[in-house]
């Protein structure tokens, strides 16, 4: 199996990645934001950007750092597709997770910081198109947010995201290739 994790800033176009990844292999996605989901609306608590933080942060405080992380490593576990995409790697705990897995990639989205705010004014999640650029700002230094430039130290590919879809698609491909040829060489 091989387990590609995506991670990056907000709004930097992790989910894009994510679904072009998910498409071009014909796989599902997992997401690390669909654990917290899952309990927020057993919680009956809207999916906003603030209470996932807040329910990620009471988690970690509780359970251990990696406990998200491991709660993903047995959703990966269960996925029989051969490539597995995994959105929303956050925590070194996290990308530890997915290189724990023989066939490994992290792949780091960025963007500059007025781009990634207006994606999340126009994209309407998480209650983020309502939040005035101070919000955001305070948003991307929330502790959820801080061991994403870690992540981005360990990652296997750097893709920087300020331009067309067509770009991003092209490097993308790019690095799928260099995925698949690993994958050839291991099996």
């Amino acid at each position: 199996m091989t387990v590609i994790g995506i991670s990056g800033r907000i709004g930097s176009g992790k989910s894009k990645v994510c679904k072009y990844l998910s498409n071009r292999y014909g796989t599902n996605r997992l997401r690390f934001s669909d654990i917290l989901k899952d309990i927020l609306s057993r919680l009956y608590l809207p999916p906003e950007r603030e209470n996932f933080q807040k329910l990620g942060k009471s988690l970690r405080d509780a359970f251990g750092d990696d406990i998200v992380a491991k709660a993903m490593k047995q959703d990966i576990i269960w996925v029989k597709d051969e490539i597995v995409v995994v959105d929303g790697v956050r925590y070194i705990s996290e990308a530890e997770m997915i290189k724990s897995f023989e066939n490994s990639f992290i792949i780091y989205v960025k963007a500059a910081t007025m781009v990634r705010y207006e994606r999340t004014l126009h994209r309407g999640e998480k209650g983020e198109e309502k939040n005035s650029y101070k919000k955001f700002l305070i948003s991307e230094n929330a502790e959820t947010e801080k061991n994403i430039d870690e992540v981005e130290a360990i990652a296997d590919f750097v893709v920087v995201n300020d331009g067309s879809f067509e770009e991003l698609y092209s490097r993308l491909d790019e690095i799928s290739e260099k995925i698949l040829e690993n994958q050839a060489s291991i099996e």
